[in-house]
């Protein structure tokens, strides 16, 4: 209704299962290559100074890939490496 138009929700479901059997495969068989390529290749502000409130603190830093266990590896301007979790970053939206 939002849109105006018509959506076949059959062909939606029916790509969005063969998606997530998919990616389900890859997870089961240990495929963390292509995994982590795929996330890397959609994550938001990668390799882009932007700003982001680390353990509290508000800092300029760049996102430079992923840590073990998923954690997020950020660089300060002033060269200072960060590996944080989910609840240890966030980013400051300044629009």
């Amino acid at each position: 209704m939002l849109t105006g138009n018509d959506f076949d929700t059959e062909k939606i479901l029916t790509e969005w299962h063969s998606n997530l059997a998919y990616w389900y495969e890859k997870l089961m068989n240990a495929d963390n290559r292509l995994l982590d390529k795929t996330y890397l290749e959609r994550l938001y502000l990668l390799n882009t100074p932007a700003e982001y409130r680390i353990r509290g603190e508000r800092k300029v830093a760049t996102i430079k890939g992923l840590a073990e266990y998923g954690m997020l590896r950020l660089e300060c301007s002033d060269g200072i490496e960060y590996t944080c979790s989910l609840k240890e970053v966030e980013f400051v939206n300044n629009w």
